[in-house]
Order: structure tokens, then sequence, then C-alpha cells
């Protein structure tokens, strides 16, 4: 159960100020200490809120309800003593659930809080504004960590069936995906209201970044689209975690040549920053990093992703986004709507990844993070989506992880999705507007393997691109299905299908293929085979095994036959990698 302990709480009789503080993954109300005696410091009339946050190492709790409790002390406190001032602060996981506390009170998804208006900033000491990854830019002791904490946390939240907190802010989890993709909509909701004429406007938020921060990679700290309007500082010398530490003697020689304590400094920006106007914040900002924020443009009525699959890195998905570009600059449509597409590539991905789930959920991740950014950038423009292979898989669990994507139209082809996708829940909610199925009458490759797997209720992978999924019937209306289009695993993208998924885009109902793609029934040894689908990879594996046996009893020497079964093993692993 998560709860949250509240017995830090330093109030003042007439208090007018409360602030609201946070602290970091494995710490404690005491990590915190140097802020809070500096806002006693500079503000000993305040109330300072320090609750107790489950999250230990070993930690099940959900930041969602970490955050939910928080909100409702804070709506109990605002409702005894009515605060002029509110100022939320958190450290590293501390500041991720304080903007969730403002997004609570906001009013995202529910009736905003009364305080929500008294928010006069947030302030975040080295945010993980995208999550943590494990790369490049870590050091190998912290990259070797995270590996081991990894490998002992997934098998304890499986047996506890919950998620380890440490998951839950992983970069392109869904509560991490959630708030950057709330945050938008906050941030368009006050864009909205403003130009309405109505008053409203952005709470400023300062990120306070240290300049030798090894535990979480530069690019996770900083939010391209989320991010955007944040105000950024650096604190010299200062790692991720003590960039807190305000008593730390160490000298630290400044750009005029004095020397002062690092603990003085670190405590002088938190200070400077906690009292600053928004005009003093917007000129001592500096830029975090070489990526660009995105830029918002509200013009945009249309955005489409056009996504490839498995043993592919989508070069043609390039030619689909021109002929859908062609489309909208069409007589009848080039003036009531504008269209951007969206062809990034997650890169080649291998049959072997492609058979591990979480290899699977890494691109989901990927693909929710684009998605985030498209709807930064494009406020105002419907999102639709053409996908291949594993690209349809991609949407379909995106729609199952993440309730608030939404596509208006939608294309599969190729589909491993299994054949009883609820595609009706998702429109009842909201989630697609319409969809399309091309079935191909050779498609070997999902008749063959996930075919089987949906046989047997392995992953959640399955024959949508070879029988069809349930629920889509030929006259709609919201569920269209094109039986069959003729070719094998990329029959549907071919150059001659290009013109029709264009139409359907901006005019979805029932296609009728050109009469060179279209086909009255499936190839008849693909559609039999694939009734036997579950045995073809087990035949496969037992013809890999039997192989590696026969290496093993060769009449050779027992090293030989071991080096040469340990050779067998790495060319086979080797050529999945690469099919």
């Amino acid at each position: 159960m998560t709860r949250v302990f509240f017995s830090n709480f330093s109030q003042q009789p007439d208090a007018r100020v409360l602030y609201v503080v946070l602290h970091a993954y494995s710490n404690g109300p005491r990590h915190v200490k140097g802020i809070r005696a500096a806002i006693e410091e500079m503000a000993p009339d305040a109330d300072v809120l320090c609750p107790e946050m489950p999250t230990g190492l070993f930690s099940l709790a959900d930041p969602e309800e970490i955050a939910a409790q928080v909100k409702d002390r804070i709506d109990l406190l605002f409702a005894e003593k009515g605060y002029e001032r509110i100022v939320l602060v958190g450290h590293s996981v501390g500041a991720l659930i304080c903007r969730r506390v403002y997004l609570l009170a906001f009013g995202v998804s529910s009736e905003a809080a009364p305080w929500v208006g008294r928010v006069d900033r947030i302030i975040q000491f080295a945010a993980m504004s995208r999550g943590w990854t494990i790369n490049h830019h870590l050091s190998r002791k912290t990259a070797f960590g995270y590996r081991v904490g990894m490998a002992a946390l997934m098998p304890w939240g499986f047996v506890n069936g919950r998620t380890p907190l440490i998951l839950h802010i992983r970069k392109g989890a869904p509560f991490l995906t959630r708030l950057r993709m709330d945050w938008v909509n906050m941030a368009n909701e006050v864009r909205r209201r403003a130009g309405a004429g109505e008053q409203a406007a952005h709470v400023p938020t300062i990120q306070l970044l240290g300049t030798i921060d090894d535990t979480v990679a530069p690019e996770d700290n900083i939010d391209p689209v989320a991010g955007s309007a944040f105000f950024y500082r650096d604190v010299p010398q200062s790692g991720h975690g003590d960039v807190i530490d305000f008593d730390d003697p160490a000298p630290l020689m400044g750009a005029d040549g004095k020397t002062g304590r690092r603990g003085d400094v670190r405590k002088a920006v938190f200070q400077e920053v906690a009292q600053a106007s928004v005009a003093n914040l917007t000129e001592t900002s500096v830029h975090p990093a070489d990526e660009k924020f995105a830029a918002v443009d509200t013009d945009v009525t249309h955005v489409v992703f056009v996504v490839h699959g498995i043993r592919d890195v989508g070069y043609w998905t390039h030619k689909i986004a021109r002929a859908i570009l062609r489309r909208a600059n069409a007589p009848d449509l080039r003036d009531v709507v504008t269209v951007r597409s969206q062809t990034s590539s997650y890169g080649f991905f291998p049959i072997i990844s492609f058979l591990r789930p979480a290899k699977r959920m890494e691109k989901v991740d990927w693909f929710m993070d684009q998605y985030v950014q498209v709807r930064a950038r494009y406020p105002e423009a419907s999102v639709s989506f053409v996908g291949h292979s594993h690209g349809t898989y991609l949407l379909a669990r995106s729609l199952r992880e993440y309730e608030f994507c939404r596509f208006d139209t939608v294309v599969f082809a190729g589909s491993v999705v299994r054949r009883a996708f609820p595609w009706r829940d998702f429109i009842a909610r909201g989630q697609v507007g319409k969809m399309i199925n091309y079935v191909a009458t050779a498609d070997w490759v999902v008749a063959f393997f996930p075919k089987a797997f949906q046989a047997v209720g392995w992953q959640d992978l399955g024959s949508a691109g070879h029988d069809g999924f349930d629920q889509a019937v030929k006259d709609g209306p919201e569920l269209f299905e094109v039986e069959y289009v003729r070719g094998d695993h990329g029959a549907a993208i071919q150059e001659g299908n290009w013109d029709d998924i264009a139409d359907f885009i901006f005019e979805p109902k029932q296609i009728e293929p050109a009469a060179g793609l279209k086909a009255p029934r499936r190839n008849w040894w693909i559609e039999r085979i694939g009734i036997v689908a579950p045995a073809v990879p087990l035949f496969l594996v037992a013809v890999a095994v039997g192989i590696g046996y026969l290496l093993y009893q060769a009449p050779t020497a027992a090293w030989s036959n071991e080096l040469l079964l340990v050779i067998y093993a790495f060319l086979v692993v080797k050529g999945l990698s690469k099919l």
C-alpha cells in the first residue's frame, strides 16, 4: 500500500506562504534538511511541509498515489490557512511528483483545486524530466549499478504483483509519458484561455541542473517538449545527489576568481531562484542543451505517423508520406487541411529482439515519445497512423498502455496484432476514430510466427494480417477490412496501394484495391500452413537443437565437440540478430 507520512511539518502561526519539499528516490526528509534550512533563513514566517514518501530502494509505491496524497494534504492546509503563495520544491523523483501534484491541482482530468492559482513557482533539483536510461553517457560504475538493480527489482516486482517505483520513472514509462502529455495539455489549455481573453499564466518552473550529474544522462534531464517553457540554471560543481547538499565545505573557485564553499553557492542559487521575478528568471536562464525546443504550430490540422516494422529501416515510409501530402494538396482539400508527416525510424529491429517483450516495449516507449512531441508541436491537429508489421503492434500496445493517445484514422498492413483486439472499446473511449486492416493473400511471416504465439496464448502477438480482426466488418461504420490484397507480408505497402491509403486518411471508407492488387482468396498453402502454425516454430527449434546435438556427438575429440557447439550457438544468435 502506498502511504505518505506528513509528520515533518514546520508551521508558523500566521504563515501566508507554504513551501512543499519532496525528497528523491531512496531518500527521506533528512536528505533535504539543507533546503528546509535555506527556506527558513529567507522566509522565516513560511510553513514548510516535507512529507516522508515511500521511495525506498525496494519501493513498490505508485507515484500517482503519492502525488494524490500530497495534493490532498495541501487541500487541507489551504482550507485551514488560505496561503497567499505556494512553492513546490522537488529533488530528482520528488521533482516529477511535484509536477504531478500541480497537474492534479490544475484539473487536467478533474476539477481544479482552489489553491492552484496560488502556486508561485515549481523548483526542480536534478529532475530526470524524460526518465532514466542506461546509455553511453553514464560511467561504467553507474551503468553497472543500474543493471544490477534492475536484475534484483524486476523479480521483486513480479513476485509482489506491482511495478517497482524506479521502473515508473524509466524513460517512456506510462507514468512519465502521461506526466509529459498532461503537462503539454495544460500548457495548451493555458494558451487557449489566454487567447480567449481570460487571465491565464503558465506556472514558472525552474530546473536546477548539476554540472557533473552522472546518475542521469544529460539528454534525460532535459525535456525538449514538456520543458520548453522552463527556466534553467546551472549549479556549479554539483552532481545528481549533492546538488542539494548546502553544507558541503569543499572549495569552489568562482568566475571572478573568488573562492567559496560549494554548499553556500548551491544555497545561493536556490534562494535566488526562489525569490526572483519572472523577468529576472528569463534573463538569467541558460540554454541547457544543443537540442532545440519544440515550436508550437497551431495552423497544422493533420499529422500522420507512418511507422515501419521489423527487419526494416523504413525508407518506404517517406514515399507513403509523400502520397498523403499529395492528396492533401488536391483541390478539394488544400484550402481546408494543413498536413505534416512523421516518419521517424526506430532503426533496424531483428527477429531475436522482436521475440522479446521487453525489447518490443522499448519501441512502444519510443513511439509514445514521438507522439508527445507531435501533440506538443501541433496542439490543434488530429493524429492519424499508418503502420506495417511491428508498427501495428506499437499502436495497439500504446492504446492499451497510454489512455491519453488519440488517433483519428488508423491503417494496418501486415499486422502482428491479435485477432481479438478490442477495437470497439478504444473507439468508445475516443482513442480511435476509424481504422482499416489489410489482409494479404500470402503473408507467411504472420501465418507462421505471430499466429503460432496467438494459438498457444504466448505473448501479445497475433495473426490479424493473415486472418483479419474479429471485430472488423466490411461495412464499418468505424472498422473496415480489405480481404484480400495480393502479395506477402509487404503486400499492402506496395506502390499501387499508396493512393488508397492516402484517401482513407482523409475519407475513411471501405476500399476496393486496384485490379492488379485485389484477390478473391488467400494462397491455399499459406492458409493451410497457418492452420498448423504452432508446429512451425517448434519444428524450427527442433531442427536447430538437432543440428547442435549432431555437432556435439560428432566423432572428434571432446574439446572439439564443445568448441563446435559454442561456435554453432554463436552463429545462430548472430544470424537471428541480423534477420
